[in-house]
């Protein structure tokens, strides 16, 4: 039998585990942990928000937050009658996964396979090149096989019909 546990221990324990996750998603764990902390946020926090929640220096706070923007996983939030900026994640879970998948690609398929296709190699008869080759032109054809198929799962969230078919998938 589990224990319950409050709504702060709760939100602090989902903060460090978002953090956690999120190294596996290429993201540092300091970033994963703001973006947790806005994604379950009822309302915008700005930078002293964040930096009092977490405990974070501001020079961390800010320079992860900068990255959230830039990779569109957080959004600007302008609240009346403050000059602060304010700051509301994502919390779309498609559009998150989309969005990771698009980041993931561009970073690390993307060169690889530029890598693969336009290196040129002058290969031997030695068992050394014969093994290079053999491996590097496998990666290739799955690092492909893998792009085609991730553009295919991006595009499904600009056809409306399919992306509501794939989120009611998840409600099933």
């Amino acid at each position: 039998m589990s224990s319950s546990k409050n709504i702060d221990q709760a939100i602090k324990d989902f903060i460090l585990e978002w953090g956690q996750i999120s190294t596996c998603w290429g993201i540092p764990k300091t970033m994963g942990q703001i973006h947790g902390l806005l994604l379950v946020s009822h309302k915008p926090l700005n930078a002293n928000d964040i930096m009092e929640k977490l405990d974070l220096s501001r020079g961390n706070v800010h320079m992860q937050i900068q990255q959230l923007l830039e990779w569109d996983l957080i959004y600007k939030i302008h609240v009346e009658e403050d000059r602060k900026e304010y700051f509301k994640a994502e919390k779309d879970m498609w559009k998150l996964f989309i969005r990771v998948i698009e980041l993931r690609t561009k970073l690390e398929l993307n060169p690889l396979l530029d890598l693969l296709e336009n290196d040129v190699v002058d290969y031997d008869n030695s068992d050394e090149s014969k093994e290079f080759e053999k491996v590097t032109k496998d990666i290739e054809a799955f690092s492909q096989r893998t792009n085609k198929m991730l553009s295919h799962l991006i595009k499904l969230d600009n056809f409306w019909t399919l992306s509501n078919i794939a989120r009611g998938m998840e409600k099933a």
